[in-house]
């Protein structure tokens, strides 16, 4: 997704406060004591700063910027918005570094990028509530050509994403209902003898089954899953999370939608106003998540 450029703007470092002194001290010796020598230092070190200034604004004004970001984002966690840095001159830029507007110290250094090339980085996101909102501006920065000046260019993201609710609560499913051992959409049952395999561990979830083994060899938090016998649908509603307040029974619900998209267990969610029949796959846990995320405060009291 492209987007809307903004002017370039500039403050001082702390380097260039030692060259100001050295200007200051050498215009101050070619005064006082008539030293031609020292006015022409002066006058060169002072071509330095200005030369540094103009050259820092050329480097980051043929700079175009394109980002996306196509992933799920879940509120408090920190997302991957994919950038793509595009040079428009002929002639090199350097030292470019682009973050998030605000997070210069989460950001990603790029180095240089040819004339008429691109280069492509990430950019860590986060956001604090659930919902729709647009994706924070993109900065891109740089010290080139002597770190006298630090320029900085802000480009606007033409896009808006939806933040999924946070993921917690208890990972274990509730008490499942709704259809006979044999129907066509009960759902297989976990917990059996026969093993099945591995999968990521969830936040809240038990540790009873969690593979040790391999994290002992350096590799992350994995959990053993077995398969046995079948039992009913598993519905989820509002009711069924313990929680209290709204925002935690979303969380509880978002979480349990993310572990049986997971394991590849049919589930359906009701919702106030919003009925998502049973199903599985990618598709159906991102519609329940989003419908979650859009839940009005309103709409469930």
């Amino acid at each position: 997704m492209a987007s809307s450029r903004s002017r370039i703007s500039f403050r001082l470092t702390t380097q260039i406060m030692g060259f100001f002194m050295l200007c200051a001290a050498m215009f101050y010796a070619g005064v006082s004591q008539s030293n031609n020598a020292a006015f022409v230092i002066g006058f060169v070190v002072a071509s330095m700063v200005v030369m540094s200034a103009l050259q820092g604004w050329g480097n980051l004004r043929w700079v175009r910027v394109r980002a996306d970001l196509n992933s799920q984002v879940f509120a408090g966690a920190a997302a991957a918005l994919n950038v793509e840095l595009t040079n428009a001159s002929k002639h090199p830029a350097y030292a470019l570094r682009i973050s998030q507007r605000h997070g210069q110290r989460a950001g990603q250094k790029c180095g240089v990028i040819a004339g008429q090339a691109s280069w492509r980085g990430e950019v860590p996101v986060t956001f604090a509530k659930r919902g729709l909102w647009p994706i924070p501006e993109v900065e891109v920065s740089s010290v080139f050509p002597m770190a006298f000046f630090e320029f900085r260019r802000r480009f606007q993201v033409d896009q808006s994403v939806v933040v999924y609710p946070e993921l917690l609560g208890n990972a274990d499913f509730p008490e499942w209902s709704g259809a006979s051992a044999d129907s066509e959409a009960a759902t297989r049952k976990r917990g059996g003898d026969d093993f099945a395999g591995v999968r990521g561990y969830l936040p809240g979830e038990s540790q009873r089954h969690v593979d040790w083994k391999a994290v002992a060899r350096g590799a992350p938090l994995m959990v053993k899953e077995f398969d046995g016998g079948w039992e009913a649908v598993l519905q989820l509603t509002l009711e069924t999370a313990p929680q209290e307040d709204l925002e935690g029974k979303l969380s509880q619900l978002a979480l349990w939608v993310v572990r049986a998209g997971r394991e590849g267990v049919p589930f359906s969610l009701k919702l106030p106003g919003i009925h998502l029949p049973t199903h599985s796959g990618l598709g159906h846990q991102n519609a329940c998540l989003e419908a979650l995320a859009l839940v009005a405060v309103e709409d469930a009291v």
